[in-house]
């Protein structure tokens, strides 16, 4: 008899930290997945940002016809040279259609 109840007793035992550590592992997926989409939210913003900062360099050298290589960006991955009047045509488009607020600095609202 003592048997019989040590074994239900250790059986509801392994049950009960089976669902435990369960429920424990799911939780840590969970913090794991959101710092994960948080992560690639941060890369893709910073990719972004060194974009941008390479098409402006970019720009300067073409707005003043300077010498030297351009780099490759995502607008312009072979990294050619445009007239200055393209430039600032291209300017003008982009200033016209960011506006930018103080709310989301790192470009990440709503992607998680």
């Amino acid at each position: 008899m003592a048997n019989w109840i040590n074994k239900q007793v250790q059986n509801a035992t392994s049950a009960a930290g089976n669902m435990a550590g369960g429920v424990v592992n799911s939780v840590g997926n969970g913090v794991a997945g959101a710092g994960q989409n948080v992560g690639n939210a941060i890369s893709n913003s910073t990719r972004g940002w060194a974009n941008a900062t390479r098409d402006y360099g970019n720009g300067i050298k073409d707005a003043t016809k300077a010498s030297g290589p351009r780099t490759g960006t995502a607008s312009n991955p072979l990294g050619m040279a445009k007239s200055p009047t393209s430039v600032r045509l291209e300017n003008q488009r982009k200033a016209q259609a960011k506006k930018v607020t103080g709310r989301d600095h790192l470009g990440i609202s709503g992607k998680f």
